[in-house]
């Protein structure tokens, strides 16, 4: 199963953004949210590939029903949840230590 390569991949660059929390000593919150923007991205972009799992849509109050999205052409699944996990980062001006070192 695709799960475990992306979590190789993925797994090393969660420490990265770990270190980067730390460093910049952000709020609990704050920190909450960076991981769960980065965590949810990713597994929705898995869970589209694999129908054993569940959407976030539906389970979590206003999380967004990412099925409606239209997609056009094949999908690599493992591909666009890395991807997905490392996207916020690159748009999030207080995070440039983490994206440097990914």
């Amino acid at each position: 199963m695709f799960c475990s390569a992306v979590s190789q991949i993925i797994t090393p660059r969660r420490k990265n953004l770990t270190r980067t929390i730390v460093h910049d000593i952000f709020s609990p919150p704050v920190a909450s949210r960076i991981y769960l923007y980065a965590n949810a991205a990713a597994y929705e972009a898995l869970v589209a590939g694999d129908t054993k799992y569940k959407s976030l849509h539906g389970q979590i109050k206003n999380f967004p029903d990412v099925k409606k999205i239209r997609l056009e052409g094949k999908i690599n699944h493992p591909l666009a949840a890395v991807y997905a996990f490392l996207k916020p980062e690159e748009n999030s001006s207080f995070l440039n230590i983490f994206w440097k070192t990914v």
